[in-house]
């Protein structure tokens, strides 16, 4: 019987635990669907403005200090390899540099870089779905400090391609690209293109931290509700594996019994 009471007991847990990693499907599947649509038309409107800024002839800034990487990802676990690809492909990065700055979002991001010994210049934990617009104008006014002190700037994210195709990637912000048109231009600007360049970075860095902030959430988002879905699907495969040794021994236990009574009303007759 006690074998019996063990296997129900492990049951009960594992019907519990599916219970909690539904919830969290359902949690992460609201927010999903909630943001999806956000970051089309974000995405849409970053690359308009990436168009414009590519045709402005400048004299890029000598590059002499340390890269600035600002780096998204997650408060909490429980999301499958989300945080672990990126972290990956972006530590890769950032050995290719001496003394690189960071810039952390997220717990799990604070916490790898830490326990690398690498220099985090300012961290941001307890993010909900938006950045505020105090911690906004903070990473762009670092960013901006950063660039005019000779760094470039990259933002390592997780670009979300599809539910099932979360990719991760680190994209260099400033100095900004510079199409090969733009170098013969002959088109007069006023005011000039450094002040053009000036004015419009600032709202280039927003746009770009806020898309690249949208598709980090939405991935995260999606990178759980599949772990979720898997760690259910787990769940139902163990409780028929224990549901069949369940039944077993409650058979085997039956059988004993009958026996035994068999076995006594036979001594009985005889």
């Amino acid at each position: 019987m006690a074998a019996l009471k063990d296997i129900k007991t492990r049951m009960q847990g594992i019907e519990d635990l599916k219970k909690i990693t539904g919830t969290m499907y359902m949690v992460s599947s609201i927010r999903f669907k909630s943001i999806q649509n956000e970051v089309k038309h974000i995405d849409g409107l970053l690359e308009k403005l990436r168009n414009i800024m590519s045709k402005i002839p400048f004299e890029p800034k000598n590059i002499t200090g340390p890269p600035l990487f600002i780096v998204m990802g997650s408060d909490r676990g429980l999301a499958g390899g989300y945080n672990a690809n990126l972290l990956d492909k972006v530590y890769e990065k950032l050995m290719e540099y001496k003394d690189p700055k960071i810039i952390s979002l997220g717990r799990k991001i604070e916490k790898f870089f830490a326990e690398k010994g690498l220099k985090i210049i300012k961290r941001y934990t307890d993010i909900d779905r938006n950045l505020s617009l105090d911690m906004l104008n903070e990473i762009i006014r670092q960013a901006i400090n950063a660039y005019e002190s000779g760094s470039e700037i990259y933002v390592a994210y997780t670009h979300f391609a599809g539910a099932l195709r979360l990719k991760p990637k680190t994209v260099k912000l400033l100095p900004p690209s510079l199409a090969e048109s733009s170098l013969n231009s002959t088109y007069i600007f006023e005011p000039s293109p450094e002040e053009l360049l000036e004015l419009i970075t600032k709202f280039y860095l927003k746009m770009s931290i806020e898309s690249f902030f949208l598709h980090s959430y939405v991935s995260e988002q999606a990178a759980r509700m599949v772990a979720m879905e898997s760690a259910s699907d787990n769940a139902d495969e163990l409780l028929e594996d224990l549901g069949t040794q369940y039944h077993r021994r409650r058979k085997d236990i039956i059988t004993g019994e009958i026996a035994e009574i068999v076995s006594g009303a036979e001594g009985i007759i005889h």
